[in-house]
């Protein structure tokens, strides 16, 4: 099973979370909230709520919960935070919004850490204008995020992962409003199903 729980918006108040305030850090407030919707996974599922008391980082800055019978990915971006739940393996999430990003910039990430077919998928969408091109590049940059998520191998990983290729899972890749959202999860996973949680 894999859920996707989401909170699109204005980042609400800490208090509107029954949490201390987060005295207005952005990254704070994302990471609480994110907590809260993995709360909230985890109570609505019926899964062991006690396991998210042992919730650490990895050396590689993977949040995860020691012993659990699920995994999840948090991710967050303007005006979206989400976290995947999924209790059939690791599992990783990433969500980008459009920005109209500036087409020089994003051809220069894509000769970096992109693969060859890749850079061709950004460059053919390219020709169809910029907005195009920088949905590609989303969807591209989303899945290969999700892939490193999963695997905990943090962003040095990027390079060497292929969005085309992703071996032993399958990645799911939406648009939510602006937001091209994507994840990673293991083969055979029914698609994602999404909640969106108001605070």
């Amino acid at each position: 099973m894999l859920k996707i729980y989401l909170y699109r918006g204005t980042l609400p108040d800490a208090g509107a979370m029954g949490r201390p305030a987060g005295g207005g850090d952005v990254r704070r407030t994302e990471s609480l909230v994110w907590r809260s919707l993995l709360e909230r996974a985890v109570r609505e599922l019926g899964w062991d709520g006690e396991a998210l008391s042992r919730l650490t980082v990895s050396e590689s800055g993977r949040p995860y919960c020691p012993g659990a019978a699920f995994d999840f990915s948090p991710t967050h971006t303007k005006g979206l935070v989400a976290v995947a739940v999924c209790d059939r393996g690791a599992v990783g999430l990433d969500a980008e919004a459009r920005r109209g990003r500036d087409t020089a910039h994003l051809l220069r990430v894509t000769d970096r850490w992109f693969t060859g077919d890749e850079q061709n998928r950004v460059r053919q969408a390219l020709a169809e204008g910029a907005d195009a091109a920088e949905e590609m590049f989303l969807r591209v940059w989303t899945a290969k995020e999700a892939l490193v998520k999963r695997t905990g191998v943090g962003l040095a990983g990027m390079q060497h992962c292929d969005s085309n290729h992703p071996g032993d899972c399958a990645l799911q890749s939406t648009c939510i409003g602006d937001v091209i959202l994507t994840v990673a999860a293991p083969q055979g996973t029914e698609p994602a199903e999404f909640r969106q949680i108001v605070f």
